[in-house]
């Protein structure tokens, strides 16, 4: 089954800004970063539940899954729900980062 994928505009504010962050002194990295993203979350189209739960899964009414991408200090969670046919991408932040997606869409 293939879902449609959906961007909140919180993660969509998010990828933004961390975008922004990187190309202050990393340009061109920044467009590959983006690219990346785009690319990973667009994959959620296949197979959404194969990924773990978020570590704040159990603190939420939602069910949260976590897309985890890159390595080490370079390391990005990107925090999804599957609800019916539709995945929905509710937010991404650096590996290090506490975070609460809303409890409810």
């Amino acid at each position: 089954m293939k879902y449609r994928v959906l961007l909140t505009k919180r993660f969509a504010r998010h990828s933004r800004d961390m975008g922004d962050y990187i190309a202050t002194d990393y340009p061109q990295r920044a467009i590959s970063w983006i690219e990346e993203v785009e690319a990973k979350v667009l994959k959620l189209d296949s197979f959404p539940e194969s990924h773990p739960y978020a570590r704040e899964n159990e603190s939420h009414d939602i069910e949260l899954r976590q897309l985890v991408f890159g390595r080490g200090r370079d390391e990005y969670m990107v925090i999804f729900t599957v609800k019916e046919s539709d995945v929905v991408v509710l937010d991404i932040r650096h590996a290090s980062r506490q975070g609460h997606p809303p409890k409810s869409l």
